[in-house]
């Protein structure tokens, strides 16, 4: 069966689960499978017999007409076969088959039509296909309304699966793709600190992975997801993943987009109908043989409002290239707390970080780091590598002061750290605005040493590290950064234009006129991770909850103070401390 994912907040909102609609087809008479032709039926051992060589032989159950209007598809488990199955649901009605076609892959245990909405009151008959001579085994047939019974989890990582089990797919033809559950290739991350990452790494909770080879362009692995009853679409804010590269020969692991679908329950998705992709989430030459976590922004841009209100749906997502060996991990959505923090006495300085936290980025992520120039009260800074044109990094969602709007916000600043002189563009984008550039190279570091750059979000007007100002030019954008000048919430992303080079980000502040002069605003971050022995928790007089990979709560304190350390055994886990976002950790 399909694995189905509930995000971390039903767990921490109590939310209850509805259970999944079942109605069984008969496999134990001989009459019960009747209907075909070029085929056999024995009960004792429920397994059909093709004795043709053509799509002509057909086996299954006839219903002349039946109203299965309370469920969303049929499902037959079957013992795997080295040939490729095919399910037919035909209606009363108009005598249509499904569309489209639906087939099983050589090696698959089990084949879902999605019903026709329109047409599902009135089934005549449920049939199974294959174009060659041989026995199918059939394990269970049902209706089914598409739900789950599945607990409670934050993160898909197949351990719960039975190996081998086979994913539904989304791919021009069904032999362009298989995608089984395996063994872990690697374990991910040297957990027992002797330098080397080798089999002693593994965790209990590491054993499995999702193995994805293809043959053809656009072709994924798909995924069922159900959200809390309280919790939609519009909720997730970003994607992250962990995935591993066989070398193959192939370019899958150089340059290549994350592309990802995303429907209602049971819709059928186009090859080449994507919602979104994270452009070059794959960077140059990425390495084979090893783990590589990913992480990106959920774009919603092209998803439509009903699908954004749906809290239960269908999900794929992969690499899209002509031959491909690859396999993924811990698949986790994050939702959009909304967390912000403001304040007149904070400095965005990164500071209060811990070393290793990450900011998401258009390709990656941006990560706290050590300053390459550090002076005694400014000793770390947030490190990015671009690999095209036009890639931000977002630093998460600004409340404006009390009482003043964006249109209050005099000036964007940053400062930037380059080992040689560069001169490039500056990027911005406020919420859902267009990217906007200044459309010309300035100076935004003379190497070696911080430039400072700013920004008039009114004007366009930039200043650049050795103080030049410059008026607004090229076409990215309008002249002002925005254009709802009466936005009092918003998402900040900054950058570097250039397709190639990489940089560290400091101070970022945004200035307000009111009469304090400036307001820093720091955007929410992660804030635990995990050491030897523990997880160092940043907060002050919050409660903390721990949560183990399966969903289980394993502690609950309340800190007193910044990096506070929570003892606990080897292992992952997601702690989730006051308003801000859940975090995956591991202790070594």
């Amino acid at each position: 069966m399909k694995k189905s994912l509930l995000l971390l907040f039903a767990l921490l909102t109590g939310a209850s689960l509805s259970f999944a609609a079942k109605q069984s087809l008969p496999l134990g008479s001989d009459g019960d499978l009747g209907s075909g032709s070029n085929s056999t039926y024995d009960a004792a051992t429920k397994t059909i017999t093709f004795t043709g060589t053509n799509w002509g032989q057909s086996r299954g159950w006839w219903f002349g007409t039946r109203d299965c209007s309370a469920y969303t598809q049929v499902v037959v488990d079957f013992v795997p076969v080295t040939y490729t199955v095919k399910l037919v649901v035909q209606y009363d009605s108009d005598g249509s088959n499904n569309t489209p076609d639906v087939y099983a892959n050589a090696g698959a245990n089990q084949i879902v039509v999605n019903l026709d909405p329109a047409l599902s009151n009135s089934v005549r008959q449920v049939y199974l296909q294959c174009a060659e001579a041989g026995t199918l085994t059939l394990v269970d047939a049902y209706f089914t309304d598409g739900k789950s019974d599945a607990p409670p989890s934050s993160i898909l990582d197949f351990e719960s699966d039975a190996l081998n089990t086979v994913y539904p797919t989304v791919a021009y033809y069904p032999t362009d793709i298989t995608a089984v559950v395996a063994e872990n290739p690697a374990p991910k991350k040297d957990l027992n600190g002797d330098g080397i990452i080798d089999s002693n790494d593994f965790t209990t909770t590491d054993q499995q992975a999702l193995h994805v080879t293809a043959t053809n362009y656009n072709a994924y692995p798909k995924f069922h997801v159900i959200l809390p009853d309280d919790k939609k679409v519009s909720d997730i804010e970003r994607i992250s993943l962990d995935i591993y590269f066989n070398n193959n020969g192939s370019s899958q692991n150089d340059y290549k987009n994350m592309d990802y679908f995303v429907g209602a329950s049971g819709s059928s998705m186009s090859p080449t109908g994507k919602t979104g992709s994270a452009t070059n989430l794959i960077g140059s030459s990425e390495a084979t043989g090893v783990w590589l976590s990913k992480i990106f922004l959920f774009d919603q841009t092209n998803i439509s409002a009903a699908v954004l209100d749906l809290n239960e749906f269908d999900f794929a997502m992969g690499i899209s290239n002509s031959s491909c060996d690859y396999y993924l991990d811990n698949i986790t959505f994050v939702l959009n707390s909304g967390e912000v923090v403001t304040g007149t006495s904070v400095a965005f300085t990164f500071e209060d970080n811990a070393i290793g936290d990450e900011y998401i980025a258009t390709a990656g992520v941006a990560t706290v780091v050590d300053n390459p120039a550090p002076t005694a009260d400014n000793l770390q800074s947030l490190y990015y590598k671009n690999t095209n044109y036009d890639q931000l990094i977002t630093l998460g969602a600004v409340n404006v002061p009390e009482g003043y709007t964006l249109a209050d916000c005099q000036s964007i600043s940053f400062d930037v750290y380059t080992t040689a002189s560069q001169s490039k563009e500056l990027l911005i984008k406020i919420g859902d605005n267009t990217l906007w550039g200044n459309g010309i190279y300035k100076k935004v570091s003379n190497g070696g040493s911080w430039g400072t750059v700013s920004v008039n979000p009114i004007t366009g007007e930039t200043t650049d590290a050795d103080g030049g100002q410059t008026a607004k030019s090229g076409s990215k954008g309008g002249t002002s950064v925005y254009t709802d000048g009466t936005l009092t919430s918003f998402t900040l992303a900054v950058g570097v234009g250039d397709n190639a080079i990489d940089y560290y980000l400091d101070n970022v502040v945004l200035t307000f006129s009111n009469p304090t002069g400036v307001v820093q605003v720091k955007p929410a971050i992660n804030n635990a991770y995990g050491v030897t022995g523990g997880i160092v928790v940043n907060a002050v007089n919050e409660k903390v909850s721990v949560y183990g990979i399966d969903g289980r709560l394993v502690k609950q304190t309340v800190v007193d103070g910044s990096n506070t350390s929570i003892p606990m055994t080897q292992g992952v886990y997601i702690v989730k401390g006051g308003s801000a976002n859940p975090a995956k950790v591991v202790v070594k």
